[in-house]
């Protein structure tokens, strides 16, 4: 059985906002830090990229994130990333 959802239903509840911004400090949605990462390699075939993550617990540590969201990701760029993600461009490396 198929039920439908009028605005007056919804009312007294606001919408999420789904977004990590640095500023915060965690994303809002499910209390996860998002984290800068510096680019090491990139395969735009698969739009997968091997990342360093910066941050005082994370020194050194190398994983894989999805950049499928961002265009333009290079070796040497910074990305926020959240959940494997790449979320933004944070900038070029010096």
């Amino acid at each position: 059985m198929k039920t439908q959802t009028s605005e007056a239903d919804l009312s007294g509840f606001q919408k999420p906002d789904r977004s990590c911004t640095p500023s915060e400090g965690h994303c809002i949605t499910c209390s996860d830090e998002a984290l800068s990462a510096r680019v090491l390699q990139v395969d735009p075939a698969m739009a997968l990229a091997q990342v360093e993550m910066a941050g005082m617990e994370m020194t050194d540590v190398i994983t894989e994130v999805d950049i499928s969201l961002l265009e333009d990701v290079a070796v040497g760029s910074w990305l926020l990333i959240h959940g494997g993600v790449a979320l933004e461009h944070l900038g070029e490396a010096a």
